[in-house]
């Protein structure tokens, strides 16, 4: 009996290791998926931010005010500065308002470039990890259009399918063309790299977001032809309009 305890004790450890070894693998992916909500929450909220910092002041005197009315008004100071008295009210210079305006383009395109840099290292980082360990061979590209006597099916998923998936939701919020762009490359759509900057160009800049409805209207499009279900695109485009998050998130789990 000793002797059988002792072949059967070696054999335990490897066990013991292994499960050690898996908690550790669990925890530092819990960890990674945690980081990588935060950096793209942070990338997410660089509009409100720069919001903030874009608040227009006017100086007089040494202080900081809105307006030059509140300089006056709420301060108790003299119309100088930033300011001149004209037809009796205290305005804000022309040359004031001029730099104002090359000050706020200045913070928007570092603001704008900083965000860039910031999603593309987070690109690389979920193509590598992620989108490239996908099967991209699943689901084959259909070039022409359905034949209209074959029956497609209908999607198996609702739309707020992703909320029972707490990491797909928070991925498909925060990270939405990194998300967008893994479901058009594994639908053998587009590839990753060109969809994700288009699908960010066209959401930070605000000018450009009916063309970004319009650009993931056209591309799911082609991943349902792809994967075979039926879809329409009036409806396809009302549920980019006004439910982006929630399409996105349920695409990629029917990916």
């Amino acid at each position: 009996r000793s002797g059988l305890e002792k072949r059967r004790a070696p054999s335990q450890k490897p066990q013991t290791a292994h499960a050690r070894v898996h908690r550790t693998c669990r925890s530092m992916r819990a960890r990674s998926h945690a980081l990588a909500i935060v950096i793209c929450g942070a990338v997410g909220f660089r509009g409100a931010a720069g919001q903030v910092r874009n608040a227009t002041f006017v100086e007089c005197g040494g202080h900081f005010a809105h307006t030059c009315e509140d300089c006056i008004k709420s301060l108790h100071k003299k119309c100088e500065g930033d300011c001149e008295l004209h037809e009796g009210t205290c305005t804000e210079k022309k040359s004031a308002m001029k730099v104002k305006e090359t000050t706020n383009w200045l913070k928007e395109i570092i603001d704008f470039a900083v965000s860039a840099c910031i999603m593309a290292f987070f690109a690389y980082l979920y193509k590598s990890q992620v989108v490239n360990k996908l099967p991209h061979d699943k689901i084959a590209a259909v070039e022409s259009e359905p034949d209209p006597l074959v029956t497609l099916r209908q999607r198996d998923l609702g739309l707020f399918a992703c909320c029972r998936q707490g990491s797909t939701c928070a991925y498909a919020v925060f990270c939405t063309p990194l998300v967008a762009a893994k479901n058009f490359e594994v639908g053998n759509v587009m590839k990753f790299w060109p969809s994700c900057i288009l699908l960010y160009l066209t959401m930070a800049l605000p000018p450009c977001l009916c063309c970004f409805v319009g650009l993931k209207t056209y591309l799911s499009s082609k991943l349902k032809r792809n994967m075979g279900m039926e879809g329409s695109a009036c409806k396809d485009f009302c549920l980019n309009l006004c439910c982006t998050w929630c399409e996105i998130g349920r695409e990629s789990m029917e990916v």
